[in-house]
């Protein structure tokens, strides 16, 4: 689902009262592909209301007073909607205050336009949303369709496996002081949307830096799972697909709609001894979970040892895979190339064929 300025889709919403309607994202809205909002009435302004600018960090009505406030809950509020409806991108009304993408007005209100973005825009880039504007729209779709993230964001605070560290991410360096960005990051190697190599469990085998690039890529099919266990159903479903070319099985529960949440860590899938063990003679690449892990939390790694014990890469933390239903694709996950690397975080993604 894709966020979407309401005005965009034909809502008089506008400090006139007035729409914005764009004839490509109006369709979207009427196709149900898209969730309107207006920050500004849901910061709690009126329509019609005075116009108003951002200025640096402020947001003033041409009469001088001050909206910040206002436009920061608008903001906070098209986040929560963001977030509920699973929204990874978004295209918004350019050069607004709230909803203006790379250029906005710059605060003299004389049509000038300055580098920026609005205050909902930033916000949700801060929370790892893709933004774009009506003119980039369609072109964006074009490729958003195609190309369809899988991965979680790394933050501090993020969901970890119990036992270990969230991640520490400091900022090391600012444009402002420095004039460079930099951060400084540290966190276990299964952080976040991960892979496991066969040296995560077993002394000797392969880490991920000793394995080709060509390991961690190929065609992939989506299954999706319900209950308790992933089992000989699924695994000769597996089956099936491997014949057909396919060198990546992504087993889709559903879980990650509790990422963030303590019902993610108990209850999810997982695979039983007799399926795991029909699973590793597949002769896959790798296998990928929408959970976190390929077994129950605190139990013993029975299903990562008939895995990986087969030479498989196992991927975990996977998100989204709901979206890649009925559908032919590629599949990737690189890992970092890190020395010995018994796992790594991935940005992993499906390609639609």
């Amino acid at each position: 689902m894709i966020l979407i300025s309401a005005c965009l889709a034909g809502m008089k919403c506008k400090w006139n009262m007035e729409s914005a309607e764009d004839e490509f994202c109006s369709k979207l809205f009427k196709a149900g592909k898209a969730i309107p909002v207006c920050p500004e009435q849901l910061g709690g302004l009126p329509t019609p209301r005075e116009p108003s600018e951002r200025l640096a960090n402020k947001v003033f009505a041409k009469s001088g007073k001050e909206l910040t406030a206002e436009y920061v809950r608008g903001a906070e509020e098209s986040l929560k909607i963001a977030e509920a409806f699973c929204c990874k991108a978004a295209i918004f009304k350019s050069r607004s205050p709230s909803c203006g993408v790379g250029r906005i007005y710059d605060g003299s209100f004389t049509g000038k336009l300055v580098a920026g973005d609005g205050v909902t825009t930033a916000l949700l880039k801060s929370k790892g949303i893709v933004v774009v504007d009506e003119s980039m729209a369609k072109e964006f779709l074009e490729t958003e369709e195609a190309v369809l993230d899988l991965t979680h964001t790394i933050e501090a605070g993020m969901p970890v496996y119990p036992g270990t560290e969230a991640p520490n991410i400091k900022q090391a360096a600012t444009i402002e002081k420095d004039g460079f960005a930099e951060k400084l990051v540290s966190m276990f190697s299964h952080t976040g949307t991960h892979m496991d190599a066969p040296a995560h469990i077993i002394s000797g085998a392969k880490t991920l830096d000793a394995m080709h690039a060509g390991q961690f890529c190929g065609r992939g099919i989506m299954l999706p799972v319900a209950g308790p266990f992933i089992t000989m159903t699924d695994a000769v479903a597996a089956e099936g697909a491997a014949k057909k070319g396919a060198e990546f099985v992504l087993f889709c529960s559903g879980w990650d709609k509790f990422w963030g949440k303590e019902e993610y860590y108990k209850g999810f899938p997982v695979l039983t001894k007799e399926a795991a063990e029909f699973i590793a003679g597949l002769g896959l690449k790798g296998i990928g979970f929408d959970c976190i892990s390929a077994d129950p939390v605190e139990a013993d790694l029975k299903n990562h040892q008939i895995l990986l014990g087969a030479g498989m890469v196992i991927i975990e933390n996977l998100c989204g895979l709901d979206r890649l239903e009925g559908k032919s694709f590629n599949f990737f996950a690189f890992p970092l190339k890190l020395s010995d690397a018994d796992g790594s975080p991935v940005r992993a993604a499906a390609v639609l064929r």
